[in-house]
């Protein structure tokens, strides 16, 4: 399963694993949602190139992930 660490470092040298793993396609369609998801949840997505952003659109537009906008909304409720 695919996690981003929180921890400044550590989750560096993961996200760099995960984006090389991403890229060489050594990842599940599951593990590519969750990547793309926690991409979008930390809003490292933004950050990267627009290809990730894309990707994340369109998951995001086939109800795959919540939206930032969405998500915010669902852990303002709880």
């Amino acid at each position: 399963m695919v996690v981003i660490a929180n921890n400044s470092e550590v989750g560096y040298v993961r996200l760099v694993d995960q984006l090389i793993a991403y890229e060489e396609g050594q990842i599940t369609g599951d593990e590519e949602i969750a990547f793309f998801e926690r991409l979008v949840e930390t809003g490292t997505c933004w950050q990267l190139q627009g290809h990730y952003q894309r990707v994340a659109a369109t998951l995001m537009e086939a109800g795959l992930i919540n939206s930032p906008v969405h998500a915010e909304a669902n852990t303002s409720n709880t």
